[in-house]
């Protein structure tokens, strides 16, 4: 059995390829699709949704998640220190992780009119499906929606055979508003091929809501960040995707909203940061800034903080403990301290290279030494 995979193009939502290549091949559907995938492929049953598209595709899991799914702006923060979590790339269904995508499927005309004009293909982009966001970031024009069957057809076809329905959208979208910093931060995290540490999102909320005398504990009569969120946002807006902000007592504890300014490693939805972020600060600029300083500083910390793990799992495992004892008391994954000890190794010899004549002749000196 062979199949053609047309190429995906640059931000094209995961649905849209998918929906392209199950009429390419007169597939009944995104499961028969993948059946079909699969069998081409190779993989057996236990390779994962996302395996099965990522070899089609010929890229890693990785990135058809961070090309192809809103992936990068949903989950924008980790918390983790480094990396993202593992089950974020397992629990991907065959219709992405938008979770927005599974109900509806969102075009900007004016983007479908430059694509034909320009003679190239109308897609589906990612850009179109962030949560919150009802309108094209580029032209400011209210996304149309319909039903998921649409995938399976050009933006452009849609919008000339239905007329689909027309989102509602707040006057205030433009950058300078609370609104349009929110959209466009979540486009920026769309572009990010790493995530920031949810520590590092602590501190610069943390310090936004110093700055403004916001309060960030639980009990207390200081307003809380859930309070500028419902003076700053659009009130159509908010009943739309955050009626619980709206209907709220002033000075009531949101724990979705306000806890971000207290929680150091949850890991919150990236419209929640994006949005608690562009309330309390004036520029999306200063708001990336402030993240990569705190991010890096994070990550600094972090790697300090486990080289002195490593070594002190390193001096117990040279005095008699076994690797697993040794990691345990430290907190230090046995694969990570072998990998340390690998590398250490490397910078005096080779696989190749004859041990130094001291390591040869001393039981557990090349050990000590590594």
């Amino acid at each position: 059995m062979n199949l053609s995979f047309p190429e995906p193009q640059p931000d094209e939502l995961l649905d849209g390829w998918l929906g392209r290549c199950s009429v390419m091949h007169s597939c009944t559907s995104i499961a028969n699709l993948i059946a079909g995938l699969r069998m081409v492929t190779g993989l057996p049953v236990p390779a994962t949704v996302l395996d099965v598209i990522a070899a089609s595709l010929g890229l890693t899991p990785q990135e058809v998640l961070f090309r192809h799914t809103t992936l990068p702006a949903q989950r924008a923060f980790s918390a983790r220190a480094v990396g993202i979590e593992k089950q974020s790339t397992e629990k991907l269904s065959s219709s992405g992780v938008t979770r927005r995508s599974d109900v509806e499927a969102l075009a900007c005309p004016h983007c479908a009119q430059e694509d034909a004009a320009r003679g190239g293909l109308s897609y589906w982009r990612r850009m179109h499906h962030l949560p919150g966001v009802d309108w094209c970031p580029v032209h400011q024009e209210a996304l149309v929606r319909f039903t998921p069957t649409a995938f399976e057809k050009r933006p452009s076809d849609v919008l000339a055979q239905t007329a689909g329905e027309r989102c509602a959208v707040p006057a205030a979208i433009d950058g300078s508003s609370a609104l349009g910093r929110y959209a466009e931060l979540m486009v920026r995290w769309l572009q990010r091929s790493s995530v920031y540490s949810c520590t590092a999102l602590n501190r610069v909320v943390y310090e936004g809501c110093r700055a403004m005398g916001l309060r960030c504990s639980q009990v207390g009569k200081r307003l809380l960040v859930s309070d500028l969120v419902k003076q700053r946002l659009p009130t159509e807006w908010l009943a739309l995707y955050w009626p619980d902000v709206l209907s709220k007592a002033p000075a009531a504890y949101l724990p979705r909203l306000d806890g971000p300014s207290r929680d150091k490693h949850v890991g919150y939805p990236g419209a929640t940061c994006a949005l608690v972020l562009a309330a309390l600060f004036e520029s999306v600029d200063d708001i990336q800034r402030q993240l990569e300083v705190a991010d890096a500083q994070v990550r600094a910390d972090h790697a300090r903080h486990t080289d002195t793990a490593l070594f002190a799992a390193r001096q117990d495992f040279v005095r008699g403990s076994s690797l697993a004892a040794a990691c345990n008391a430290h907190g230090v994954a046995v694969e990570q301290l072998e990998r340390w000890l690998r590398d250490a190794a490397k910078l005096w010899t080779s696989t190749t290279d004859p041990l130094p004549k001291a390591m040869a002749t001393q039981p557990g000196a090349s050990l000590q030494a590594a």
